[in-house]
């Protein structure tokens, strides 16, 4: 492969170069060392390419300029990363046996988005086109969509990085949603280790009752029940979380639950210092939206992208915390269908 690894960046000069299959074969078997030292050192690209992580069997996550996630619930904390996923939930190509419903959904895609850069990732959004280079219907339609929630939304995405707190959930009912095959307890957020945010609830025949249990807890925020099924030691046992975390992984015959809620996430512009964006996935309901991680100053204005009006704020400068009066609109005045930047 090195040859034509060197063919294509002598013909065509990439910015980024995205291998993939690494998991074959080790690093020294593609020859990876010898290439990349190549590519850096004697390259016609070698000022400014940039390469992902996966050149070779257990190198991912561990060797690269970024690294890459895939269809994952997990973030990277400490290297430059991406989320990869396709619009189709089972293949990157074009899988014309896919039904309609088994495409991911445009709210799904742009909480995506906005989790990825929260999390200070970029999101390569792959899709799958036609024998003769059609992108299909289905996929157009997830793209456009994404494109005008991006026309209102944009600027709390381009042009950001990450916030001191990516995310906080905000819980506005004591009433459950429940997501089955959803384990919330060693999830994509992690506990600290010798924290105390994770308590055990009891062994139990249901999630309903392990619900039960979490509803009883005093602080029990998500619970997640193990399911008899689960092969891992915990069969039946039932455990809750006391912090705000709800970045649960996918794992079968576990189900997760949490309070109904609002989910924040938070990004910081790299172009007007102190200008914070906080993006949530639920129009509040009631008149106020309490955010518990921003710090307000004397010159804190705040406003809705597309939405034409200054909202009124109180808090205390120089302290976390801040109480947004919340508009009462229409279905036609709300800014964009989906999630809404402050």
């Amino acid at each position: 492969m090195t040859p034509q690894l060197m063919e294509l960046v002598h013909n065509y000069e990439p910015d980024i170069l995205w291998t993939d299959g690494d998991w074959d074969q080790t690093a020294e078997f593609w020859n990876s060392t010898y290439f990349l030292a190549w590519l850096y050192n004697n390259s016609p690209v070698k000022d400014n390419i940039v390469v992902n992580d996966r050149w070779g069997k257990g190198t991912r996550g561990v060797h690269g300029g970024f690294y890459t996630e895939e269809y994952s619930s997990h973030t990277v904390s400490n290297h430059k990363w991406e989320e990869n996923s396709g619009i189709d939930i089972h293949s990157y190509g074009l899988n014309r046996n896919t039904p309609a419903d088994k495409y991911l959904t445009t709210d799904y895609l742009i909480n995506l988005l906005v989790r990825s850069v929260a999390y200070g990732g970029n999101l390569c959004l792959n899709v799958g086109i036609s024998v003769d280079g059609k992108v299909p219907n289905i996929q157009v339609e997830r793209l456009l969509a994404i494109g005008t929630w991006l026309n209102v939304t944009g600027e709390a995405i381009y042009n950001t990085t990450k916030y001191k707190v990516p995310e906080e959930l905000i819980f506005t009912s004591n009433n459950f949603i429940v997501v089955p095959n959803a384990n919330n307890v060693f999830g994509a957020v992690q506990p600290k280790q010798n924290a105390s945010t994770i308590k055990y609830l009891g062994t139990f025949k249901s999630y309903k009752e392990c619900m039960q249990s979490c509803e009883a807890f005093t602080g029990c925020q998500t619970f997640t029940w193990v399911g008899g099924e689960a092969g891992d030691g915990y069969q039946m046992e039932c455990f809750g979380r006391t912090d705000n975390v709800w970045q649960p992984q996918t794992e079968a015959n576990h189900t997760s639950g949490h309070k109904q809620s609002i989910s924040v996430r938070y990004t910081a512009s790299k172009i007007e210092n102190g200008t914070i964006y906080a993006i949530i996935d639920n129009w509040p309901t009631g008149n106020n939206l309490t955010l518990t991680n921003p710090v307000p100053s004397n010159n804190t204005a705040i406003s809705i992208l597309g939405y034409p009006a200054i909202l009124k704020w109180t808090g205390t400068p120089g302290k976390s915390g801040i109480d947004i009066g919340w508009p009462s609109v229409t279905i036609s005045e709300l800014p964009c269908m989906y999630q809404w930047a402050i």
